[in-house]
């Protein structure tokens, strides 16, 4: 959290007063899970509700800490304003290593954490979301959990749920098409044709934004997961997903060049998209960065004490608040139809999406280069007026 709040302490001319106001939390919530014989910590920040009840990521992970949860929910309140979203920001999640345990024992452990949390959360209180390392099941079995307790069915305690439940199909898609249709805005606006795109990180965001880029005739030279990285001409997307599926890694697709995962980053792509985890770009490989874009389709993959140095070597630097906001923007939509049943076509919200993307972009200065420090002061000058009014 100190990276952030000495960012806008040196990028922007707010009272000492205020900034300490905009980094406080409302409440934050520490859990310890026990299951089978072992201990995992658990986490809900709920960062400011001024503009509505909280929103935000539940992810299971095991780099989960309270101080990663609390600079993720205060990313997430100042999104959901740019968004003119009638939400705050919220973080949460497990410490756990997904990899080491089953779906039966995730699901035990994702049960105990929603009953230990059962008060702080509900559909006008703090609405969860599929983040790293959970789903449409983890927030099914949150959504059940939570009506066995509480003895309510509320389909809008959680989004990002199967179509079934009052899901929306195009939801899982949504953050990595608005990644997609902001660059693509992007490119068009700098006249690039042909880029070639790398991509860290083959997740569901990693895979959906690849999949827009393709539809949109654009092709994707590299992808990169946990194991390496992979440089080719021309990537497949369909080929790589079963390769990826079948033997665990992108770096099994054949007749490309395979880096480690820390050297994928510093090939020479002129867009680079980081769709994996926080500080992928900091102190230790800033200076060899080559990419000319650098679009932060992740929470927090650029350290802000580098961003300086990138805009320094004239790199574009398009961040999370902007363009990885379509997830909780569809979000909303399925917020809405839990509860009250309102049917949102696909098409349709993929409208939605492509014109607010437009709106945002359209607002922005991007040959100015300080996209980040612009959009910051834009959404904070709404949290300072509330302030003012308040004490």
């Amino acid at each position: 959290m100190e990276e952030y709040k000495a960012y806008i302490q040196e990028n922007l001319d707010y009272p000492k007063e205020f900034i300490e106001y905009i980094f406080s939390f409302n409440k934050i919530v520490s859990i310890s899970i026990k299951h089978n014989g072992k201990i995992f910590k658990g986490y809900r920040a709920q960062h400011n509700n001024d503009f509505g009840i909280y929103k935000g990521g539940f992810r299971l992970h095991k780099n989960v800490s309270l101080n990663e949860m609390k600079k993720l929910a205060f990313i997430m309140s100042l999104k959901n304003r740019l968004y003119n979203l009638p939400f705050g920001g919220a973080k949460g999640g497990i410490c756990i290593d997904v990899k080491d345990y089953g779906k039966k024992e995730l699901h035990q452990v994702v049960k105990e954490y929603t009953k230990l949390m059962i008060d702080n959360i509900g559909v006008d209180k703090d609405v969860l979301a599929p983040d790293m390392g959970s789903d449409e099941t983890v927030m099914q079995t949150i959504f059940e959990e939570y009506r066995n307790v509480k003895g309510i069915t509320s389909f809008s305690v959680v989004t990002g749920k199967p179509k079934y439940i009052m899901g929306l199909d195009y939801r899982k898609k949504s953050t990595g098409y608005g990644v997609a249709y902001f660059l693509i805005n992007l490119l068009n606006d700098l006249k690039i044709k042909n880029p070639k795109i790398g991509i860290q990180g083959f997740g569901n965001v990693g895979y959906y934004v690849a999949e827009k880029l393709i539809q949109m005739g654009y092709k994707i030279s590299g992808v990169c997961d946990s194991k390496g990285g992979i440089v080719c001409s021309d990537i497949n997307l369909d080929k790589l997903s079963e390769i990826k599926k079948d033997k665990g890694s992108v770096i099994y697709y054949p007749n490309c060049k395979m880096f480690p995962p820390k050297e994928f980053l510093e090939q020479e792509f002129d867009v680079l998209i980081l769709a994996a985890v926080e500080d992928s770009i900091n102190e230790k490989n800033v200076d060899k960065i080559k990419a000319k874009i650098i679009v932060e389709a992740s929470n927090a993959g650029i350290n802000l004490s580098v961003e300086k140095k990138l805009r320094e070597k004239n790199i574009i630097v398009m961040p999370d608040i902007v363009v990885n906001g379509g997830g909780v923007f569809i979000s909303y939509f399925e917020w809405i139809k839990g509860k009250t049943y309102e049917n949102f076509p696909t098409k349709a919200l993929d409208k939605k999406l492509q014109q607010k993307v437009l709106e945002i972009y359209n607002s922005l200065d991007v040959k100015k280069n300080q996209i980040r420090t612009d959009t910051y002061n834009k959404v904070l000058k709404n949290f300072f007026e509330i302030y003012e009014k308040s004490f």
